[in-house]
């Protein structure tokens, strides 16, 4: 790949038809060359979390928060793998902080949904 578009279509692909352990060695490849494309960092989240690696997805999300705090699909997954990780807590404060921007997109929905189920009782 030449740069970091190409590499994240060709990482994208492999990821696509299962081949996450040659997405992921792309990926890790052009990181090292461009540490902070969000891009990048983004596909690194997703294709970490689908070989359960919550930890480094957790990582590439923080990051991307970092790099571009207002990044509602960067917190929304974060969210998500808290909750994975039973963390509920934190996920709710993500989940809250997406939930108020006002907006009434899916994430924002989704957000209160979830919020919802956290702060339910369990019956």
């Amino acid at each position: 790949p030449q740069g970091p578009d190409d590499t994240w279509w060709l990482a994208a692909g492999y990821a696509t038809v299962g081949r996450l352990g040659l997405a992921s060695d792309l990926i890790h490849q052009a990181l090292r060359r461009y540490p902070d494309n969000v891009r990048l960092l983004h596909l690194d989240a997703i294709t970490a979390w689908q070989l359960s690696e919550f930890d480094r997805s957790e990582h590439a999300l923080d990051r991307i928060l970092d790099l571009a705090p207002d990044d509602d699909t960067a917190l929304f997954n974060l969210a998500l793998i808290q909750l994975e990780t039973n963390r509920p807590a934190e996920a709710a404060t993500a989940l809250r902080r997406l939930a108020g921007t006002g907006e009434n997109s899916i994430l924002q929905r989704r957000s209160r949904e979830l919020l919802a189920e956290i702060d339910s009782p369990r019956r």
